[in-house]
């Protein structure tokens, strides 16, 4: 979480009422807050392939065998843009203020594995992971060019 949302997180709940445990940003993983006001959150779990309990993003992420060792991870982006999608036109201010805050504001998603073996995001040199980069500006105002879906196959260990 980059620093200025992350400062904004705890000067709110500083304020608020105390909420619930599960309720605050990383109540089930480890939280690293970075020197330079960041914070990062690290979930690492085992379990059976078919049945992963990725909280609150489990529904726009799916996994499902690709084969032999081989995962294929994809996330829709209709999901993804009703997200954010504001269900009505905004005024000017508001573009404003929103255009003053997110500018230059992206969300990265990165899959990775032993190998990618297919996908439709930018492969990494080694091979090892896909990317894309999404301005969340273009998110918000419509014109962010997307396939339907975004999906890596990458081999397992």
């Amino acid at each position: 979480m980059a620093a200025d949302f992350y400062a904004m997180l705890k000067m709110n709940s500083a304020r608020g009422p105390a909420g619930k445990d599960e309720d605050r940003f990383c109540a089930e993983g480890q939280l690293t807050e970075n020197e330079d006001g960041s914070a990062t959150c690290l979930v690492d779990q085992e379990g059976r392939f078919a049945s992963p309990d990725l909280g609150e993003v489990e529904a726009p992420v799916h996994f499902r065998s690709a084969g032999r060792g081989l995962v294929r991870i994809s996330v829709s982006t209709k999901e993804m843009k009703t997200e954010v999608d504001m269900g009505e036109e905004l005024d000017a201010e508001t573009k404003q203020m929103l255009g003053a805050f997110f500018a230059k504001r992206t969300i990265t998603l990165r899959f990775s594995g032993l190998a990618v073996t297919e996908t439709n995001m930018k492969r990494s040199a080694d091979g090892s992971s896909a990317e894309m980069v999404i301005p969340i500006l273009d998110l918000i105002d419509g014109t962010a060019v997307l396939p339907d879906e975004i999906y890596a196959v990458v081999r397992a260990p």
